[in-house]
């Protein structure tokens, strides 16, 4: 995902910092069916987005999020985060990963859609835990990195 995001940045520097001159469906194109592309703006609201569902999600009010994407938002480097399920979109899981636009104006997020049939999919930490259990009746934790 890191790769991808030169794209996407070199679409923001392109539009002079304006993601409303951004076609991001031509770049989500580009990027592959299985990418969303979102742009967060200053107020962690998704703005402009591939996956219309999305559109006008506010995350002014999510507590640690908040901060994390204001973090984000000043930094200057990828930040990529685990697999989870979407806010609106709770039936599939997806890879998110987000980026600082230089003029800290903006996030650009990438999202990555894993298919039922990836291995990703299938790996359910609770159900591994849950096969070892018994294999083991001394077990009495278990930490998954």
């Amino acid at each position: 995902m890191k790769r991808s995001f030169a794209i996407f940045l070199e679409a923001y520097n392109e539009s002079r910092g304006h993601p409303e001159d951004m076609d991001l469906e031509s770049l989500k194109e580009e990027l592959g069916e299985r990418y969303d592309l979102y742009i967060i703006d200053g107020k962690n609201v998704i703005a402009y987005t591939t996956n219309e569902i999305d559109l006008g999600l506010d995350f002014s009010n999510s507590g640690s999020f908040t901060e994390f994407l204001d973090q984000t938002r000043n930094g200057d480097s990828f930040v990529g985060d685990r697999i989870s399920k979407g806010v609106r979109d709770v039936e599939n899981i997806r890879k998110y990963a987000y980026y600082p636009t230089p003029d800290h104006k903006y996030i650009l997020e990438l999202s990555y859609a894993i298919k039922k049939e990836d291995a990703r999919f299938l790996l359910r930490y609770g159900n591994t835990v849950d096969q070892l259990r018994p294999l083991n009746p001394y077990l009495e934790s278990i930490d998954l990195y």
